[in-house]
């Protein structure tokens, strides 16, 4: 617990210093798993680590700066935390369990962390009313942040974020958010009727595919398109849904944006676009000056992170 403690003090004293240290990890997690034989393996465990890394620290000076930090004793708040981190590990250990015991446990561990988000998106739906970005991983870094100035407002108040950004640190009558993580600014969109039955065949999605890829095979059209269905279908649902939060507006052009992974998803990928998106990846790296330095690591790495189900699924 001192060590807690201390770390915790160290990151409120030295905010700057720490986000440097974050953005260093990032950088370590770009340079060294290229330098080692494993080198998928333990970019995954970098990316991990690193993302880990900035989520405490932002965690950390979250809670110093809330209003009410009793929202982090909140116990769906904490598993919100805890799939975060699974979100960010999902991938490594995707791979570390077929390298230790084949394709068997690959599949079992990816359908048991599917089956845990499942579960746990269902009860926060059926307990609470509310899904969309409430059940989406914390945002690790602060990436917009909102000032409250109290009248006792003076320069030596203030320090500057790696960004560039200068906000207040804490002084009486002063708070620094992140305007995702702030309780008291909006309140989550509550879900009923036809809305509520979206979220349930999005929870469901991930388990419905695995199920159906296990008895059809991955190769199967029959799962590719159920799965497209379900995410149109929920789509479609909330087409017409009003009085949003900005998160939740977030939230569902972000699942829009994913329609378009489904030209990296088996069979269609193998079959259409693998060779069209190749041709073009090509075509850039020749014809556009110093697209090459983009294209030809994608054209590397594409088939790769597309064998892995938590990148493309």
């Amino acid at each position: 617990m001192d060590v807690c403690s201390n770390y915790t003090a160290w990151v409120l004293k030295n905010p700057v210093l720490a986000g440097e240290l974050e953005g260093l990890s990032k950088i370590l997690a770009l340079i060294v798993p290229s330098k080692l034989p494993n080198s998928t393996l333990f970019s995954e465990l970098f990316y991990a680590f690193s993302n880990t890394f900035t989520l405490v620290n932002s965690q950390i000076i979250l809670k110093a700066h809330l209003r009410s930090p009793d929202r982090f004793e909140d116990v769906k708040y904490r598993f919100q935390l805890f799939f975060t981190v699974v979100d960010y590990m999902s991938a490594f250990l995707e791979i570390g369990a077929e390298q230790l015991k084949g394709t068997r446990g690959k599949w079992v561990v990816i359908t048991v962390i599917q089956l845990m988000k499942t579960v746990w998106r269902l009860l926060t739906l059926f307990k609470s009313k509310i899904g969309l970005s409430q059940t989406r991983p914390v945002n690790a870094r602060a990436k917009k942040a909102k000032t409250f100035e109290g009248p006792d407002a003076s320069d030596d108040a203030f320090l500057t974020l790696r960004s560039g950004r200068r906000i207040r640190t804490i002084f009486p009558g002063t708070i620094t958010l992140d305007s995702r993580n702030t309780s008291d600014v909006s309140s989550p969109t509550i879900l009923q009727g036809k809305y509520a039955f979206a979220e349930i065949l999005d929870a469901l999605r991930p388990m419905i595919h695995l199920s159906s890829a296990s008895y059809f095979g991955l190769n199967s059209w029959i799962p590719w398109l159920i799965s497209l269905l379900i995410d149109s279908a929920s789509l479609l649902t909330y087409s017409d849904i009003k009085g949003l939060q900005p998160s939740d507006r977030s939230e569902l052009f972000r699942r829009r944006v994913s329609l378009l992974l489904y030209l990296f998803r088996s069979p269609l990928y193998n079959r259409f676009t693998k060779d069209q998106i190749f041709a073009f990846l090509l075509f850039l790296s020749k014809t556009v000056p110093l697209a090459r330095f983009v294209c030809l690591p994608l054209l590397q790495y594409i088939p790769i992170y597309q064998n892995l189900y938590f990148y493309t699924w």
